[in-house]
């Protein structure tokens, strides 16, 4: 009897706990408070100071952010502390100029147990578990930006990054070919990115269109074999933004590990069948009128065989071929500044020439556009 005396001073009659609360209801709580426990046992910290080497990437910023952002800045939390230890850049294609960033950090935090007991392969920084993939807001005095976790390690302060040179080949305006040269260089703050090592500007046949070959050396992310420059892998088809203070540009990668334009530079005479020009453009014409942009010359006229050009006439007897009363044709034999190629081919203003194509030469004081019907071996 003593005992259901205190059996019912705990339970009373309604089945209440202490006449207060439902004893289903009270299982139900313990129950549920015991899986929060449980859970929060996986993901809590384990008492000891971790550190993760993380690469997080910050994506386009203003040049004024990306300028401030530096080795050693650092950002302290309630949580943990991050410090940023390696910092690249590269130009974007926006036309606000803006820089992309990728920083490697050393982020402090407590380490968290796992499931599986692995506690060193992650820590808990901000409050949160230092994940791949995560958007990690990075804060300091001079600037907040946020970015993307890509990559966690448990050491290595450093990104793989390396000089790499290599060719890029882009068709732009004359005004804007006018403004580049040797010795540019992208920069950002005091550092330089990019620097172009060596210029070749060839004519188009078009006056107001340049097509340039740049030998350039740049800062380069390793990704395995892989070069990147900024995002792009440095391979042959490749596009690459190039950015300075005058002027913006993409290229076309045409070789790696060199600074020049593939090939071994050589001459080769061609002749061209110039047809129907009026008698002031065929006299302007003469053996010695060369092709030259920028102290280059790509192209000399070593002879001309000059003949009145044919057309057709209606007559009695149907059509016949006549001597044009103006009209000139134009034989040229012209020299070719070449590159003969690995693969057999043979460039010409870093394209590739073939029998059968029009080429239009801008020759000392007027432009001249021919047929290519032979080339000299």
């Amino acid at each position: 009897m003593a005992e259901d005396s205190r059996l019912s001073s705990v339970i009373d009659e309604e089945g209440k706990l202490f006449g207060v609360v439902n004893v289903i209801d009270a299982l139900v709580v313990l129950f549920a408070v015991a899986i929060v426990v449980a859970g929060l046992a996986l993901v809590v910290p384990s008492g000891g100071d971790e550190t993760r080497y993380a690469t997080i990437e910050l994506g386009p910023q203003p040049a004024y952010t990306a300028e401030q952002i530096s080795t050693g800045d650092e950002w302290e939390t309630s949580g943990g502390s991050l410090q940023i230890t390696d910092v690249y850049m590269f130009p974007t294609d926006s036309d606000e100029g803006d820089v992309s960033v990728i920083v490697r950090a050393a982020v402090n935090g407590t380490a968290i147990e796992t499931e599986d007991d692995e506690a060193s392969e992650t820590i808990q920084f901000a409050g949160e578990p230092l994940r791949y993939g995560q958007e990690l807001e990075i804060q300091t005095n001079e600037y907040v930006v946020g970015g993307t976790v890509t990559r966690i390690d448990e050491s290595g302060e450093s990104l793989s990054v390396e000089s790499e040179t290599f060719v890029l080949e882009t068709e732009i305006d004359s005004s804007t070919a006018a403004e580049v040269s040797v010795g540019d260089e992208y920069r950002v703050g005091d550092r330089a990115l990019l620097t172009v090592e060596s210029l070749t500007v060839y004519a188009t046949g078009e006056e107001e269109t340049r097509r340039l070959v740049l030998g350039v050396t740049a800062e380069a992310r390793q990704d395995g074999e892989t070069a990147l420059f900024g995002d792009r892998p440095l391979r042959s088809g490749s596009t690459v933004p190039i950015q300075t203070g005058s002027y913006a540009l993409s290229g076309s990668v045409v070789a790696t590990g060199t600074l020049e334009e593939p090939g071994t530079p050589a001459t080769r005479e061609v002749t061209v069948e110039v047809e129907g020009l009026s008698p002031s453009r065929a006299s302007a014409i003469d053996v010695g009128a060369v092709e030259e942009i920028r102290s280059t010359q790509t192209a000399e006229v070593v002879s001309v065989d000059d003949r009145p050009a044919e057309t057709v006439i209606e007559s009695g007897d149907g059509f016949d071929i006549v001597e044009h009363p103006r009209d000139r044709d134009l034989t040229l034999t012209v020299e070719l500044a070449v590159q003969e190629r690995e693969d057999g081919t043979i460039g010409f203003r870093s394209e590739q020439l073939r029998i059968g194509e029009d080429l239009t030469f801008e020759l000392t004081g007027t432009t001249v556009t021919g047929e290519v019907t032979a080339i000299d071996e």
